[in-house]
């Protein structure tokens, strides 16, 4: 991971940027909802090395051109088309790659025949010379709309109104298939969970794929994202037992769905999911708003068939480090690197721009047939410390346990195997718990035949000493324990 440069807001730089950068070249492109000449948000460019940062539009926060993008920007040429918050009901604009001929396309207006509040409509979905997007309110019911719109600024329609059985409050960018769009309400549907939809680019056709109804089933759905002839996303909450979100897959009409990883509640796993996927290879990769080894987000790769989950990357606020991407903000692939934006953080802390390498940062263990895991004995050490109050006399005693132990994973039948990530826990009783302290730890390559030995070490006071280890997947599978003498 490379944090190549730290937003600073004021007049020449932008702040608070939550969306995906769109690339051309060596040139990345996004909007901020703070930074320029009034603060109240900037379009810019900037190198993909980090250098170069241009402020291609500052935003008045008054007619005509409002203020506070909060999304994306997209590409079509020498221009880019993007929404933003208004004083009343938001708008879509255009400018130049090069700043020049800002335009308002179309200022929303609610009620029956129009949207309201494209905000976090994170990218509009430009085809041909058409764009296509959704807004959180207006419509027919109040409950947001899917629109489309000429890049010209004329023929605006009203796809679809929503209705709250059908989905609310659309917030996710839309995925095209032909001459079908695809997409998410992170509420609405029967269970007011949020739902999956198809709608025909012509408005016609509109079904819902999937009502979610929470719990296992996920609730709160991020965009979709297409591989071979399947659809994948992420939700915010459900699955499993800790309710962080859940990655799912299903056929294009709906069937089959499937949910393939639940994210776990442990500081290596990520939750707080709803942001879009990229494949890179047989592999996706995503980014979370929360988890991670901080509690401040990452990025997971995961393969589309649910296996080999692994945390890529903890965001934290260390050395101007970022935090917390936006959103329905995905990364961008531009040649072999994966670029993004994060919303707070950096030297100000009021975001940065990131590149990551992708590889084999991490996954689970191997199957329990392939690899096998075993303890060796821990061993502990205890010191002990006497102080003496010199104005009461008392005598305090404090002992110190130092418990150190090698784990063993054993290759029996695979191979090879990327890295991978596990978790040491120390508690007390004979049963797992998750309630003890745990230590994160990354096992390297397995090959045929050979073994990884890690020794890892865990500190207590006796008082909290607990009476097991445990090695346990990132799911919280137990692989092995041991007790400690």
């Amino acid at each position: 991971m490379t944090f190549l440069r730290s937003f600073s807001g004021g007049t020449n730089d932008a702040a608070q940027v939550l969306g995906s950068p769109a690339s051309a070249g060596a040139t990345l492109f996004g909007v901020a909802s703070r930074g320029g000449t009034n603060n109240q948000g900037v379009v810019f460019s900037v190198s993909t090395n980090g250098a170069n940062l241009q402020i291609l539009h500052s935003f008045t926060g008054e007619d005509p051109d409002g203020c506070c993008p909060d999304g994306s920007v997209v590409l079509g040429g020498d221009t880019l088309y993007a929404t933003a918050g208004f004083p009343r009901n938001g708008l879509v604009f255009s400018v130049g790659t090069n700043g020049a001929n800002f335009q308002v396309l179309h200022d929303f207006e609610g009620g029956d025949e129009d949207g309201a509040e494209p905000f976090q409509s994170t990218a509009l979905l430009l085809v041909g010379d058409t764009l296509y997007g959704v807004t959180d309110a207006g419509g027919s019911n109040d409950a947001g709309v899917v629109y489309s719109i000429s890049t010209n600024g004329a023929d605006f329609r009203v796809l679809h109104s929503f209705t709250g059985s059908d989905g609310r409050t659309p917030a996710a960018p839309l995925t095209p298939v032909g001459d079908t769009l695809f997409g998410v309400t992170p509420q609405g549907g029967s269970a007011d969970q949020g739902v999956a939809f198809a709608v025909n680019t012509n408005g016609d056709a509109f079904q819902v794929l999937h009502d979610f109804a929470g719990g296992a089933d996920g609730s709160f759905p991020g965009p979709l994202t297409v591989v071979g002839s399947m659809l994948f996303g992420l939700t915010q909450a459900g699955g499993g037992n800790h309710s962080n979100g859940t990655l799912y897959a299903m056929n294009m009409d709906g069937s089959g769905f499937q949910v393939l990883h639940s994210f776990g509640n442990t500081g290596n796993d990520s939750h707080g999911d709803d942001t879009g996927l990229t494949v890179v290879g047989g592999s996706l990769y995503g980014m979370s708003s929360g988890g991670g080894n901080n509690n401040m987000g990452g990025i997971f790769s995961i393969s589309t068939n649910g296996t080999g989950y692994g945390m890529v990357y903890s965001f934290s606020s260390d050395n101007g480090n970022g935090f917390f991407p936006g959103p329905y903000s995905s990364l961008t692939l531009v040649g072999t690197n994966l670029f993004g934006f994060t919303d707070e953080g950096g030297t100000s802390n009021v975001g940065t721009v990131f590149m990551l390498q992708p590889g084999s940062a991490g996954s689970q263990p191997p199957p329990a047939s392939q690899v096998t895991f075993t303890f060796e004995t821990p061993v502990q050490t205890c010191k002990s410390k006497t102080k003496i109050d010199k104005k009461t006399t008392t005598t305090n005693v404090t002992t110190t346990c130092k418990i150190s132990v090698n784990f063993v994973a054993t290759n029996t039948g695979i191979s090879n195997s990327p890295a991978f990530s596990v978790l040491l826990w120390a508690e007390e009783g004979d049963s797992f718990a998750d309630n003890g302290v745990f230590l994160a730890k990354k096992v390297k390559a397995l090959k045929a035949g050979k073994s990884a030995t890690i020794k890892q070490k865990a500190v207590f006071t006796n008082d909290q000493a607990g009476t097991f280890f445990y090695l346990t997947d990132t799911n919280l599978n137990i692989l092995a324990s041991v007790p400690i003498q």
